[in-house]
């Protein structure tokens, strides 16, 4: 512990259930973005976390192409 330069960061779903309806689940699931930013401000860097978005083309709770089962 004597070595860490920051607390330690906690990045996770919220503490309850996570809801069925598609615009419900929107904010529940941890983001690239919130990664990037909170990996930022731990090391007092700066970074455009904002293509990120950009180079994301499906929904948010749809799994990319890779994602083949099981169901």
């Amino acid at each position: 512990w004597n070595d860490l330069t920051h607390p330690p960061v906690r990045l996770a779903a919220p503490d309850f259930p996570e809801a069925t309806s598609f615009s419900l689940t929107k904010n529940y699931h941890v983001k690239a973005e919130a990664i990037i930013k909170n990996i930022g401000k731990i090391l007092n860097l700066k970074f455009n976390h904002m293509h990120v978005r950009k180079n994301i083309n499906h929904l948010h709770d749809v799994p990319g192409e890779w994602f083949k089962g099981p169901f």
